[in-house]
């Protein structure tokens, strides 16, 4: 857990730096006479102001696009955009206008002309010479847009055609784990973490996070691993334990930056600015993300960090395994009566929940069945190894009579049960641990 200590600490500088911002003499007086003292890796910076939605064809200006990066020009050292329409095309020679490298991304999706002609558009950017890094996609395999093999696709054409400038795409940490075809194919990793969309409390965010980037930099096999996107809201609605408020993100801004400078791991913060479209797509807290607000203001919670302030290291939570280390276990927390259309949930214990799984069974009228379904027959279990998996996805699940659970290795597919009367055998070959129990 985050040492208490520092964040009461950090606090106290953030009212420090707050409550004193417009005198000369506060801290961030002393920066702003002689420059910012820390500048970020990098900064994901989208043009589109108020409710301007690129998803409805708004397009941003080249004087607006140009703004914007001049606004954050003298805090980082890169920006990252997410898209190639729009406007967004000019983002890499203006960043290159203010001394900037670019990271240029394509935005991919289920509708294969609009990709296509992002691709065409990322080719052009990268044969210019506008662009350090060209991003093929953005969590499109998470989203289901494309397979695995239809974004690979994608990547080996941008690789072919660019020659000489990396090539990725940007995929959350589990994406990332459970797909290592997707490693294979680029040439450096681009990973996305978010502690607060998986509800974990502030205090164990960036322990929590180390956790999981150290299984993905296991997994890369030397391939450099960036952080391509991390952040935290100012404001919204809580997720789990997860609470955004402008403390908690300062906080995590400055808890993350002290840990990726002292470990020396690159970084894409999101965001530049806060935008209001996006609470349409996200919820309230879609809107509030950026260090600098709606109207370009920098958040003045956020100066300590440009101001070149650190907190100390952050201890991993429990050396990332739930209850610390011992013999692999999962446990059922609550089995639904029969009868009951409750979800099942339970727990995994001594085992890292990022590189394992969960496979339940029920049993109905004599017969095993996979559950949730066929298609999707494990569950990943949360970041503090708490599961829940769905068992009433087919007619007479409700009544079914009897539940199992299986804890498994990343990567180990599950046999299938579609009525049988035993369990499949292999099942317990496979399993690290496992708990059967009837429902009450």
């Amino acid at each position: 857990m985050m040492n208490q200590l520092s964040k009461c600490t950090w606090g106290v500088l953030l009212l420090t730096v707050v409550s004193n911002a417009q005198q000369p003499t506060s801290l961030w007086g002393a920066v702003e006479q002689r420059g910012v003292v820390y500048r970020l890796d990098a900064l994901g910076v989208s043009p589109f102001e108020g409710q301007q939605d690129p998803n409805q064809g708004a397009v941003a200006s080249p004087q607006q696009v140009i703004d914007r990066i001049g606004i954050v020009a003298p805090f980082t050292r890169r920006v990252r955009t997410f898209g190639v329409a729009g406007g967004l095309a000019i983002a890499g020679s203006a960043a290159h206008t203010f001394g900037l490298e670019a990271a240029i991304g394509a935005w991919l999706g289920p509708v294969q002309a609009s990709n296509a002609a992002e691709i065409t558009t990322l080719v052009q950017i990268g044969l210019a010479g506008e662009a350090e890094i060209l991003i093929v996609g953005s969590e499109t395999v998470l989203r289901g847009d494309l397979t695995p093999a239809q974004l690979i696709t994608y990547i080996q054409q941008v690789r072919g055609a660019v020659p000489g400038i990396p090539v990725t795409t940007a995929e959350t940490y589990r994406v990332w784990l459970e797909h290592p075809e997707l490693v294979d194919a680029v040439d450096l990793l681009f990973v996305n973490y978010y502690p607060y969309w998986e509800g974990v409390p502030i205090e164990d965010a960036v322990g929590q996070l180390a956790c999981w980037h150290a299984e993905v930099v296991t997994a890369a096999t030397g391939k450099e691993v960036v952080v391509s996107e991390t952040g935290w809201p100012t404001a919204g609605d809580a997720v789990g334990q997860a609470v955004p408020s402008m403390t908690n993100a300062a906080f995590y801004f400055g808890a993350f930056v002290s840990w990726a400078r002292r470990n020396n791991v690159e970084y894409y913060w999101f965001a530049a600015f806060d935008e209001p479209w996006k609470a349409l797509y996200e919820g309230p807290q879609g809107a509030h993300w950026g260090l600098w607000d709606a109207q370009g203001h920098l958040k003045p919670a956020m100066r300590p960090v440009f101001a070149g302030l650190m907190l100390p290291p952050a201890t991993a939570v429990a050396e990332c395994l739930p209850n610390g280390s011992g013999i692999p276990s999962i446990a059922l927390t609550l089995i639904p009566a029969v009868g009951s259309s409750a979800d099942l949930e339970g727990t995994v214990l001594h085992v890292s929940p990022i590189t394992h799984r969960v496979a339940v069974y029920i049993r109905v009228g004599g017969g095993w069945w996979t559950k949730p379904t066929f298609a999707e027959p494990v569950t990943a279990p949360a970041w503090d190894g708490q599961w829940i998996t769905d068992i009433t996805t087919g007619g007479n699940d409700p009544l079914a009579s009897d539940v199992a659970a299986f804890l498994l290795p990343l990567g180990v597919s599950p046999a299938p049960a579609n009525g049988q009367p035993f369990l499949p055998a292999s099942i317990f070959a496979d399993a690290l641990a496992w708990v059967q129990a009837p429902k009450p």
